[in-house]
């Protein structure tokens, strides 16, 4: 009997994605269990490196601070906005992520030209996603990182999300960063919607037991 694959632990699968082959849906559900495990380790790591990564970049963000704070994502924003550029995608990438990807995947991670977010644009993206579904666990009682496990159709499967919201949505902050990416590279997006919309629109989401956390806590 054939020996199964190890899963591979590292942001691999999020590149691969962007490019339309879809690993995560390709792992066991043990996989997908030992990934999201491996994903939460990541976390206060990336964000240590990021708050050094904004903090750098500008004289007026050397005070910035990781602090899971609503009001960090405004500055976090403008930041995520200088990171956010794209590349052109090469005849073989075409060729590949038209092949794979629904006309609703390809909206959501490339642009009409042809074009993705480049390397460095991913890893900002990761990392601010991590980030923002921190700032929304923090913040909002109840929701908790998990893994869309059905159906096997989901658009999130076997990716890590913030679960907790009405009707059993799932929250995916890493996919919902890149999006963002996207729009602000074309210039259809604007710094303050980190917040706005990719944070305050979740907030009325929340399952009716859990609350905001009070602001005095």
């Amino acid at each position: 009997m054939a020996k199964k694959r190890e899963v591979e632990l590292s942001f691999r699968p999020y590149f691969e994605l962007l490019l339309g082959y879809d690993l995560f849906s390709a792992m066991t559900p043990g996989q997908a269990k030992k990934y999201l495990a491996w994903f939460i380790e990541q976390i206060p790591l990336q964000i240590h490196d990021l708050e050094a990564e904004v903090r750098a970049s500008k004289d007026e963000y050397r005070s910035w601070s990781a602090d899971k704070s609503a009001e960090s994502l405004n500055i976090l924003g403008i930041w995520f906005q200088s990171q956010s550029h794209l590349r052109q995608m090469t005849a073989q990438e075409v060729d590949r992520f038209y092949a794979r990807m629904t006309p609703r995947q390809r909206s959501m991670v490339a642009g009409t030209d042809n074009t993705i977010l480049d390397e460095k644009t991913v890893l900002a993206s990761i990392k601010t996603g991590m980030y923002l579904g921190e700032v929304l666990r923090e913040n909002l009682k109840g929701t908790y990182w998990t893994l869309v496990t059905k159906p096997k159709s989901d658009i999130h499967y076997h990716q890590p999300v913030l679960g907790g919201f009405k009707q059993g949505h799932s929250c995916n902050p890493v996919m919902m960063a890149s999006f963002f990416a996207m729009q602000l590279a074309e210039n259809r997006g604007t710094p303050d919607q980190l917040r706005n919309i990719y944070y305050e629109g979740w907030t009325p989401h929340v399952e009716d037991k859990n609350e905001l956390k009070d602001a005095s806590e």
